[in-house]
């Protein structure tokens, strides 16, 4: 891995990889015959001899005038100087010719009309592009926008481009610069700071654009961010479409009001503190990627605030990473709403994090790691047009963190409610099991249900029966298990209901201890309400049938 570094490093100062690593080899062989070298190589002799001549003539390679002839590396420092000074005369050449190019170009006869409206031009070749920019920089009258790769940067520092800016500052020209900042690139931001206004943003390519006042515009693509100058198979497009350059720089202007200060990037990189920032991110294959990083990289706690199920906004490792955290013993704090469709899922978590359930249905998704940066997500991905954020900013991340311990602190134990929905749930299987006992009386079951009271509210309860033949007759029930299932809060949960709905009978269905059930059938008589307690799921149903039967016969 660490050759193939080196061997990208060396591209950059125009060789070629076979070039690179026939300068490598040569280096741990030391003076060495052509033939010799193939065989390390694995080329052809003819191959070999064409990429040692191309060495030499660069100066990085050395030849003897034994026979047979042997050659050898020149250090490495001597041969970068060696191939920044070809970039240089290349340049100072092309700058030399342009003029008498130029004369001569005039005396050509033309007779081609002159063009109307927007012009469109291709330029082939990096040499080509810079030559391009450079034109366009001297044309300017009062504005340079600049969006592009560091390498590109420190690429026209050596073709002219750069000079051209220094020159259009100093004439009082604004320039503006986009570009990824990294510690490669420290060096040269500070040349460009003294003739630019710098700022850093993540690069999402190798595409560039350049733009002059209102009046044109250059968009170039490179397939490899090299620092070699001659490469020929970059192309750009420039035009001085008006609406063309207007929308980029709109562009331009939002992507620079959220980009960072290049000097507030650079004192981080250099002191390893990260900068407090805000940041849009646009897309759900982008929030994944962040999604999954805060996670991974969680030492001390996670909070999750979600709506489940919501396979969209959990990547499809996110069950692998938590399971990490909780071998690495990293605190994980589940908040949800826990329904039916996602309990298989809760019970999963619970073995690998705290949870606790909900009332609220939050139009947020919340992580928080660490308690040092928070992402944030609409609770669906059905509008195409949602953005997430994330934050590491201090008093941002804190007032967040507020919210999900607010949540927190007033969330509900998962477990006595995830046996609630086991128990409603085989309540209903059993009860939908009983459908022909069920036909028989005329009853039609829903699990859960609503009735709208006359207060105009409309209340939830896990069984609702009705008399499909009589309307107004209807049977309503909570389900309850545990010890501590048949309390006063319960009783009074459902009387409050019972008096807005008026039902034919109210029901509590349990299953608890005996001696549980005896005070709980006492305290709810007092209310008017049924206990009905089995041994199980069936049980229960069964009885509550039997309850349920006489009082439809009679009549309403």
């Amino acid at each position: 891995m660490a050759e193939d570094a080196v061997v990208s490093q060396l591209t950059d100062y125009g060789l070629d990889s076979e070039e690179a690593r026939a300068y490598i080899a040569l280096n741990k062989l030391g003076p060495s015959k052509a033939s010799t070298l193939a065989s390390v190589l694995k080329f052809d002799r003819v191959k070999t001899y064409r990429i040692l001549d191309s060495l030499r003539s660069a100066g990085v390679v050395e030849s003897s005038l034994s026979k047979p002839m042997r050659f050898t590396a020149v250090p490495l420092e001597k041969a970068l100087d060696s191939l920044i000074v070809e970039f240089r005369e290349k340049v100072t050449k092309m700058e030399a010719s342009k003029e008498e190019l130029l004369q001569a170009w005039a005396k050509l006869p033309s007779l081609a009309e002159p063009l109307s409206g927007p012009k469109f031009k291709i330029h082939q070749g990096r040499l080509k592009i810079h030559s391009e920019l450079s034109r366009m920089t001297k044309l300017a009258k009062q504005e340079i926008l600049l969006l592009t790769t560091r390498n590109d940067l420190n690429r026209m520092l050596y073709s002219g481009v750069y000079d051209a800016l220094a020159e259009a500052s100093r004439a009082g020209k604004s320039i503006r610069i986009l570009t990824q900042i990294d510690k490669s690139a420290i060096e040269m931001t500070k040349e460009y700071e003294g003739i630019s206004k710098l700022r850093h943003m993540d690069m999402p390519g190798l595409a560039s654009f350049y733009t002059v006042d209102n009046n044109e515009i250059l968009i170039s693509v490179t397939s490899e961010d090299s620092m070699k100058l001659d490469d020929s198979r970059d192309v750009a497009l420039s035009t001085d479409a008006t609406e063309f350059v207007r929308v980029v720089k709109v562009f331009f202007q939002t992507s620079w009001e959220g980009a960072l200060d290049a000097q507030a990037k650079i004192q981080s990189l250099v002191s390893g503190v990260p900068l407090e920032e805000l940041r849009i991110v646009r897309s759900v294959e982008e929030y994944a990627e962040m999604f999954t990083r805060m996670l991974s990289s969680a030492k001390n706690d996670v909070t999750f605030v979600v709506n489940l199920p919501n396979p969209k906004l959990l990547p499809q490792n996110s069950w692998e990473i938590l399971q990490g955290l909780s071998a690495r013993a990293v605190k994980v704090r589940l908040i949800t709403s826990i329904l039916p469709e996602n309990l298989e899922t809760v019970t999963r978590l619970q073995s690998i994090a705290e949870v606790k359930h909900s009332n609220r249905r939050l139009a947020l998704q919340m992580l928080i790691s660490d308690r040092k940066e928070v992402l944030l997500a609409p609770s669906t991905t059905e509008d195409t047009s949602a953005v997430f954020m994330w934050s590491n900013i201090k008093a941002y991340v804190y007032l967040i963190l507020q919210l999900a311990d607010e949540l927190w602190g007033e969330g509900i134990d998962a477990q006595p409610l995830m046996e609630t929905l086991r128990m409603s749930i085989e309540i209903k299987e059993s009860l939908t099991n009983l459908q022909k006992e069920l036909n028989v009386h005329g009853l039609e079951l829903e699990s859960p249900g609503r009735v709208q009271g006359l207060s105009g509210v409309s209340h939830k309860f896990d069984v609702l029966i009705r008399n499909a033949k009589q309307p107004k007759q209807f049977f309503v029930a909570d389900i309850r298990v545990g010890p501590e299932a048949i309390e006063p809060q319960s009783m009074l949960s459902i009387y409050a209901r019972m008096v807005d709905i008026k039902p034919t009978k109210a029901f509590l269905l349990s299953i608890s201890p005996s001696e549980v059930a005896r005070k709980g059938a006492d305290l709810a008589s007092m209310y008017g309400i049924d206990v009905i307690v089995g041994k199980d799921s069936r049980d229960v149903c069964l009885k509550l049938l039997k309850t349920i039967a006489p009082l439809i016969k009679a009549k309403p």
